[in-house]
């Protein structure tokens, strides 16, 4: 699409000067941490991995995760397209919790926390002794 304005940009009078820096960090995002046996959650992050690969949908992995109704809500606004930063965050979750429990056993309790940018892309899933 070919703009064609010849004339005076004009802004209104409450707007705010940014750099292109200062726009990355606009976007925001939040976290959420779930608590549970090594095992529980072990299960909810082969859950993830294996729904998304099987492609029935992210509602359905992404509710595994966050273990509730609100998670299939926010996976069906998600959509298959944002869901593969969880399968990747999940994978690499999945092999911390895997040394918790060759090292403390499957009934260690443990959190894990998972962390998403406003447009809900995964940026990260730690999962650490309780």
């Amino acid at each position: 699409m070919e703009m064609c304005y010849d004339g005076a940009l004009v802004m209104p009078s409450n707007y705010a000067v940014m750099s292109e820096d200062e726009m990355t960090y606009v976007e925001g995002g939040g976290s959420f941490t779930v608590r549970g046996t090594a095992k529980e959650i072990r299960g909810r992050l082969t859950a993830v991995i294996g729904t998304s690969l099987l492609g029935t949908g992210a509602a359905t992995a992404l509710g595994g995760l966050l273990g509730n109704i609100a998670g299939a809500i926010v996976g069906a606004v998600v959509g298959n397209g944002w869901f593969g930063s969880y399968r990747s965050c999940a994978s690499a979750a999945h092999n911390q919790v895997e040394k918790i429990i060759s090292k403390y056993g499957k009934n260690k309790r443990c959190k894990m926390t998972t962390t998403y940018s406003f447009a809900y892309y995964c940026t990260g899933i730690k999962v650490s002794v309780a």
